[in-house]
Order: C-alpha cells, then sequence, then structure tokens
C-alpha cells in the first residue's frame, strides 16, 4: 500500500493527541465495525462493489489504534472484522488458482453486508425523523359535528354504564367521608319506580343526576341495580348524543308504564 493511502486514512479519523493537561480527546462514535466501514467507504465516494480494500483496511486499523491509544475498549466485534479485511487483503494479493471454480471476488460477501447493513440503516434514520416530527404535533379531540347534535343517537351497553357509575361512585364517596351511616332499607323495585317516576314526569334525566340524588353508597348501588333491572326489560333505554357526551335515561314509548310489582313477576 502506497504511502499516501496510509496517510489519507490517518487524515480521515485522526484526532489530535490528548494533552496532559487533562482535555477531553474523543473519536467518532460508531454503532459497529459495519457502520465504521460504511462511513469509510461513503465518506471517500467509494463504490461497494469495488472497495480498495487495502486502504480501507489500512484506514480501519488506524481507527482502531486511536482507541487503543485513548485506553478505549475495543469491542469483540470491531477485532474480528479487522482479522477478516486482512484475510480478504491476502487473498487478493496472491494470484487466483487456476483449479478454484468460480475465482470469486473476497470482497463479494463483504460488499453485499455492506449494502444490506446501508438498507436498514437508512430505513432506521427515516423512522427516527418520523418519530421527531411526530413528538411535535398535538392531536386535539374534536366534538361531534353540530348539525349531527341530537341528532346520533348511540345505544349505551352494559359496560359503558357499569364504567360510568363507577366513575360518579368513586367521585360521590370521595364527598361523604364525613357523612354518618345510619343503616337503611332499599328495595331494587322501589328504585325502579323511583326511575320510571323521573323518566315519565320530564321524558328524560341524566344518569349523573339520577345517581346524584342519592345520599349513600347503599342507595346509589340499590338504584343502579334498578336501573339495570329496567333497562333488561325494556321499559327505559340509555343512549348518547354522541362520543364522550353525559348518558341520558329514557322511557321506551313502545312500553307500558311499570306497574307496582311488575318488575318482580315479569319473567314468569
Amino acid at each position: 500500500m502506497s504511502e499516501n493511502s496510509s496517510q489519507q486514512g490517518s487524515e480521515l479519523l485522526a484526532q489530535p493527541p490528548a494533552p496532559s493537561l487533562g482535555l477531553e480527546v474523543s473519536l467518532p462514535q460508531f454503532e459497529g465495525p459495519l457502520d465504521l466501514l460504511l462511513h469509510l467507504v461513503r465518506s471517500q465516494g467509494i463504490d461497494i462493489l469495488d472497495i480498495p480494500i487495502m486502504e480501507i483496511a489500512s484506514q480501519y486499523n488506524a481507527y482502531l489504534d486511536q482507541m487503543r491509544e485513548l485506553d478505549l475498549e475495543l469491542a469483540s466485534e470491531y477485532l474480528v472484522m479487522a482479522v477478516t479485511l486482512a484475510h480478504i487483503k491476502s487473498r487478493m494479493m496472491l494470484p487466483p488458482d487456476p483449479s478454484e471454480e468460480g475465482n470469486d471476488d473476497p470482497r463479494l460477501e463483504l460488499a453485499m453486508q455492506l449494502l444490506e447493513y446501508e438498507k436498514y440503516h437508512k430505513a432506521a434514520e427515516a423512522l427516527g425523523v418520523l418519530e421527531t416530527t411526530r413528538e411535535l404535533v398535538f392531536v386535539r379531540s374534536a366534538p361531534p359535528p353540530e348539525d349531527l347534535a341530537g341528532v346520533m343517537t348511540l345505544e349505551v351497553d352494559l359496560d359503558q354504564l357499569v364504567g360510568a357509575f363507577q366513575k360518579v361512585l368513586a367521585r360521590l364517596e370521595s364527598e361523604d367521608l364525613n357523612q354518618v351511616i345510619r343503616r337503611e332499607n332499599f328495595k331494587i323495585h322501589d328504585m325502579m319506580e323511583r326511575i320510571l317516576g323521573s323518566v315519565v314526569h320530564s321524558g328524560r334525566i341524566s344518569f349523573r343526576d339520577l345517581v346524584d340524588a342519592c345520599r349513600t353508597r347503599l342507595e346509589r348501588i340499590v338504584l343502579f341495580l334498578g336501573l339495570l333491572e329496567l333497562v333488561r326489560l325494556g321499559n327505559v333505554s340509555a343512549q348518547q348524543a354522541g362520543w364522550r357526551t353525559e348518558i341520558v335515561i329514557r322511557r321506551r314509548e313502545d312500553r307500558p308504564v311499570l306497574a307496582p310489582g311488575a318488575a318482580v313477576d315479569s319473567d314468569e
């Protein structure tokens, strides 16, 4: 190898020697031996399929020497690549053996590895740019369009109703810590009549207002069980005007008003 090639490799990665005054000297950081080789090739505009292996091997070893001088620990993969480059260089210095079939270029396998690494490296960089861009975007949830307000009604399923009850219960219980607990007797049928009375009187009632009117945890639970029974029997329905809107209890117009005792005997 010519002296100019060796000098070019040293200039590419050389850093000023560490002075004795305690100043830190750092080398370019690479993710592995393929990353270092790709940098050496691309920074000099070299064709990956026609790598001047002697020159690149010299530059690669110059980088490892600088790491040793700075007492940086060398990963085993860097040393394996150095041996690989030396092996390829030795094969290229020997005349081709006519007895061997193919006589493929000894650099070909390394070139394929570099091309494959470069492809994934560019993909990772593109994903990194997308991630950085996405971090700068703030999405705000939009309410339903005004022209659909009051027109679009969604039936609330059991899971949504239970979830709403748990939220209201947690909020109200935090306000009841200082209240005196009294023994009370609540019946599911009485709560069903209370709910139907409120719905018949106003046509609809907010689920939250319905639970807020109760004074104790037991009363709220019994009322909720009564509401579930009314929904099961089809006397009332729980609806939302849109996503994340308030749950409203309505009476089913196609069902008769609940008569006393009807709820308990409806399934018989």
